[in-house]
């Protein structure tokens, strides 16, 4: 597990780049995210599960936070809060989330194919109604996904260190 500088936790596996508040404005709000695994491949109606993880790196309360994919697939898309130190399921489905300053929030997010279709990177919108949304960088916060007809190997690559300190 990583932990931001005011103690909160972050998922393993992700790989976060913490940008200053825009333009350096004192109480701006400024989200940041990732998500984990980078893919999956399944067979159609098998849900593909994955995990984000956003943090408002700002000095103000970001409201109505949620994600949802800018691009689109066959499939159904569903998320939903976690506990940040299990992962377990918490909250509503499709719920956005106010978000503390300086804290972070966990989710897991299911795509359920209804037809197959090739690998697609499919970006994540992780936004709030008071922020601008989080830009979307390939492989940090987007989800690389297929479904075929038939069964299919599903390589979900995770690393991991001996200290878990993530580097």
């Amino acid at each position: 597990m990583v932990t931001t500088p005011n103690g909160s936790a972050v998922f393993p596996g992700a790989v976060l780049v913490v940008p200053p508040a825009p333009n350096g404005q004192l109480g701006a709000i400024a989200t940041i995210a990732a998500a984990s695994p980078s893919s999956r491949s399944v067979q159609v109606q098998t849900p593909a599960t994955a995990f984000a993880t956003l943090i408002n790196n700002g000095q103000s309360l970001a409201t109505s936070c949620g994600l949802a994919p800018l691009s689109s697939v066959a499939a159904t898309f569903v998320y939903q809060t976690t506990d940040s130190a299990t992962n377990a399921v918490i909250g509503t489905p499709n719920t956005p989330v106010d978000l503390p300053p300086g804290q972070a929030q966990t989710f897991v997010f299911v795509f359920t194919p209804t037809a197959p279709f090739a690998p697609t990177d499919v970006p994540l919108s992780f936004a709030c109604a008071n922020a601008d949304p989080v830009p979307v960088t390939s492989g940090l916060n987007t989800l690389l996904l297929s479904a075929s007809a038939t069964p299919i190997p599903d390589i979900v690559a995770l690393a991991a260190t001996l200290t878990t300190t993530a580097l």
